[in-house]
């Protein structure tokens, strides 16, 4: 979607399995992700990416 609207980076919200989802797209495409932000009642949103590079 990102890629059809023309945005070479973008912020990405995800609830529940979508906070998942956020952080494939962070791992697929760190550089064009600017903030990720993960909701969940419970459990939390598992974090389990190491960034390789020390931009956040």
């Amino acid at each position: 979607m990102a890629d059809g609207l023309g945005w070479e980076s973008f912020s990405l919200v995800g609830h529940s399995m979508g906070g998942k989802a956020a952080q494939q797209v962070l791992a697929q495409a760190p550089r064009r992700v600017r903030k990720l932000v993960g909701l969940a009642r419970s459990p939390p949103v598992p974090i389990r990416w190491t960034p390789t590079e020390t931009r956040w």
